[in-house]
């Protein structure tokens, strides 16, 4: 069964989003980002084991990039799609990951209640809509 820390799957991580080395940054594998997948996913590595098993045929975690990305793509399609739960979960811890949130230059915190500022844009457009008063009476 697939582990978090299994190497292929870290692998597998690492060429779903790779190191930054201009920002200094690790992969996604490298940010240990595999346990806060299991966590927020619980079902989906057993989902992958098919996935890792024919990676592990191609000797994945001991490829160099270039040869990662070649065995993704040449996955067979049905396993392929069964990546896709995978990738949309790396993405979104990734981007939440504090190391990366800082990289980017933005601020370590929600979103809200202090918002980000938000350039002020041309409301004209939207006069008619105005004009027209509530679409709804008051109870």
């Amino acid at each position: 069964m697939t582990t978090p820390d299994h190497p292929t799957f870290v692998a597998l991580l690492d060429t779903l989003v790779p190191p930054h080395l201009e920002h200094g940054l690790a992969g996604a594998g490298g940010l240990g980002l595999g346990a806060r997948i299991a966590e927020r996913a619980a079902g989906l590595l057993p989902v992958l084991d098919p996935v890792i098993a024919e990676l592990e045929r191609h000797e994945f975690a001991a490829l160099d990039a270039a040869g990662r990305d070649r065995v993704v793509k040449e996955l067979d399609p049905e396993l392929a799609g069964l990546v896709g739960g995978l990738v949309f979960q790396t993405f979104v811890s990734y981007y939440e990951h504090p190391a990366v949130v800082v990289a980017l230059g933005l601020e370590a915190r929600p979103p809200h209640p202090e918002g980000y500022p938000l350039e002020e844009g041309d409301l004209s457009s939207l006069e008619k809509v105005r004009q027209r008063g509530p679409l709804y009476r008051t109870a």
